[in-house]
């Protein structure tokens, strides 16, 4: 059993992709497998996957039709071997460290998930950041998560940096959407993952580059607009079969709220209202059955929540 499955979807990834599998390949932990799953890519990276695992036997390909993000990372996971699993994207890269410093920390404690920092690239200021995903108090100490509901409050979804016990997902059945190839299929992902960890710990160096601005995401199409509704409507589900998880989704209602907004501002002014609409519709209805803990939102927003 590998230490680590890398899990990495592409799908017209050739000018990145060197640049992401050299940065995996050459790990300081040798004992990886890197499953790639080529989502029916029409550019050169197939040929580039084909090169790359010709020399190095712990590369698996699996090439398929273009399905989207949420089932190309399931197949991906269905053919994980590993104690963990981790998510790269391919215009991803890593620091040479990074799969051994999260294993390191993983096996040391008998952790349930540990995420490191990560760099952002932002391609059209020219610029980069360190992303501090946690509070700086939080890093390099074991975390019971029981103690810290308040984590998904203040955690956006970003599951890359990071590596997850693979019997955590199998025994909660925790799978990606595969009803639309959007981004926000990480929201349900990450939900499901902290609901169910016992466990978790942070490195507070950054260890994971990632590019921001790479591809242009519009929200063109009526699916992609109102995608972020099914996210939730996932997490509405889980909650309803594991009554025991609710406090989790208390605090994730003001994440709802904060994604919400951000999701509307970016719509086109042609779906707008019918988005306001559905917004208004579920926060009222979670509003009227005390769901939202009101010490965490601002006055501002609780007044634009008792106007719904």
């Amino acid at each position: 059993m590998p230490k680590i499955s890398v899990i990495i979807p592409i799908y017209n990834s050739e000018k990145e992709l060197s640049r992401c599998l050299d940065s995996v390949i050459n790990q300081s932990l040798r004992d990886i497998e890197v499953i790639c799953v080529n989502d029916g890519s029409t550019d050169g990276s197939l040929a580039i996957l084909q090169e790359y695992g010709a020399k190095d036997n712990r590369i698996k390909i699996i090439s398929k039709p273009n399905f989207g993000y949420g089932n190309t990372l399931n197949i991906g996971m269905d053919n994980a071997l590993g104690e963990y699993i981790s998510i790269m994207l391919s215009d991803d890269f890593a620091e040479l460290n990074m799969f051994e410093a999260l294993y390191d920390a993983a096996h040391q404690n008998d952790i349930d998930i540990v995420c490191a920092n990560h760099i952002k690239h932002y391609l059209k200021k020219d610029e980069d950041k360190t992303h501090l995903g946690f509070q700086e108090a939080l890093s390099d100490i074991v975390l019971k998560i029981d103690d810290y509901n308040y984590l998904l409050t203040h955690f956006k979804p970003f599951i890359r940096g990071a590596i997850y016990k693979r019997s955590l997902l199998i025994e909660n059945d925790i799978r990606f959407s595969e009803l639309y190839s959007e981004p926000y299929q990480d929201s349900s992902f990450d939900f499901f993952v902290w609901a169910c960890a016992k466990s978790a710990y942070f490195i507070s160096a950054p260890l994971l580059h990632c590019a921001s601005g790479s591809e242009t995401f519009v929200l063109d199409a009526h699916n992609k607009v109102f995608s972020i509704f099914n996210e939730y409507r996932r997490i509405d589900n889980f909650i309803n079969s594991h009554k025991d998880k609710k406090r989790f989704w208390l605090t994730r209602n003001y994440a709802r709220f904060k994604d919400y907004q951000s999701h509307y501002k970016k719509s086109p002014n042609k779906y707008k209202s019918e988005f306001l609409k559905r917004f208004s519709s579920e926060f009222k209805k979670l509003r009227d059955k005390n769901n939202l803990p009101q010490e965490l939102f601002s006055k501002k927003e609780w007044k634009i929540i008792k106007r719904m």
